[in-house]
Parts: structure tokens; sequence; C-alpha cells
């Protein structure tokens, strides 16, 4: 069903990929890996496909066809997902998932400015809008959509990090063959997605949440 899985890479990359059997669900290839990261109003397997923009909740609706911008996922939330498992449903080798582990956004920046800079939820989340730090010891959010500095330091650091970021060349990764797998370490590195040309418009990704890998 999947093929063995070496999460050395994980923790050294922030990225692995392995290949699963075509025929088997998304949902029992995210269970072999690890433990599913259930969440209300969430489908537990999510079906992500380009589309036009022109609503302004999602990534797709911010920029349609074009390239997303680094980020982690769910960058909003009070904690976010751990892992993020991407499984190719319908292939498209012109279009690449883009990968950089954090350490390489956060490497030299001062460690005074990573904790006292404070950041917000663009909107409210269930109705409250929470403080939240980019970097911790053990993890690492970014966002330049949905999250937004609350002070000075956040203003300062989230220039840092957009100087920082278009200053890495990310690797690249390619969804070109039904059940080929990316698993991404939420915590430990940003991701985006390439721009998508119109012969690509048929590439299908699923994507499942998990709150641990391994056994």
């Amino acid at each position: 069903m999947v093929a063995r899985v070496d999460l050395r890479g994980l923790s050294q990359d922030g990225v692995v990929e392995f290949a699963s059997s075509p025929d088997v669900p998304t949902i029992d290839v995210a269970r072999a890996v690890g433990a599913v990261d259930l969440h209300p109003g969430l489908a537990d397997v999510q079906a992500i496909q380009p589309r036009e923009g022109g609503e302004g909740s999602s990534y797709s609706g911010n920029f349609g066809t074009a390239a997303f911008p680094l980020h982690t996922d769910m960058a909003h939330w009070h904690v976010p997902p751990r892992f993020i498992l991407l499984r190719c449903v319908t292939p498209s080798p012109s279009v690449s998932t883009l990968v950089v582990p954090s350490r390489h956004v956060t490497a030299d920046m001062p460690k005074n400015l990573l904790r006292s800079a404070f950041f917000r939820a663009r909107r409210p989340l269930d109705g409250r809008v929470g403080i939240l730090r980019l970097w911790t010891e053990a993890s690492f959010r970014w966002d330049q959509t949905f999250i937004e500095p609350l002070n000075g330091a956040g203003r300062v650091l989230r220039a840092a990090v957009m100087e920082r970021i278009h200053s890495i060349a990310p690797r690249e990764l390619t969804m070109d063959e039904p059940g080929k797998c990316i698993l991404i370490d939420n915590w430990q590195s940003i991701h985006g997605r390439s721009a998508v040309p119109p012969s690509a418009m048929a590439r299908v990704v699923e994507r499942v949440y998990l709150s641990k890998v391994g056994g």
C-alpha cells in the first residue's frame, strides 16, 4: 500500500517524498503513515484543485492559478497542524510544490526579536483574536496573507522574513504520478506552489493533516 517512508529526511529537510498505490484511499495511506489530525468543520481528506481567484478566504481565492507564496498551513490557528500529507490523484509535471526548511529563514535572526514579535490572525477565529508568535523553540509559522503584525517588533520581523524568503531558492517537488506523496513538517518548514498553466487545470492533490508520524 505504502512504500517505506524514510523519516530521517523529514527532520533534516522538512519534507520527504514516497510512493503509494494509486488504488488505495488517501485516508488509508495517511493512517499508515501516522495519526490523522481531525478538526471539526474540516474534511479529513481535502481535495485541492486549481481554480481562478476571486474569493479571499483561501489561497486559491486570493491567488487563483498564480504562484502561492511560501507559508505554513493554518498559521492563524493557535496550534497549526503538525504534518501535512499531500497525495497525487491527477498528476501534472508542470506544477511544483516548493519547500524551504524554516531554519533557513530564521538563521542568525536575533532571538530577542523572534520572542518579542507578536502577530494576530487577519480575521477573528471563532470570534476571537489571539496573540501569535512566529517562532518558538519547537516551531515556526508564517503567512504573509492571513496573519499580520501586532507590534513594532512584529513589523520588523515580518519585513526580515519577507526579505529572507525572497533570497532562498526552494526545493521543487512535482506530483507527476498518481499515488505519489509529499509529507511536510508544517512546524519546521514553509511551502508554496508554482503557478498553474492552463494545461494543468485538471491537477488534483488530496491533503490530510497528521498530528504525528511513524510508530
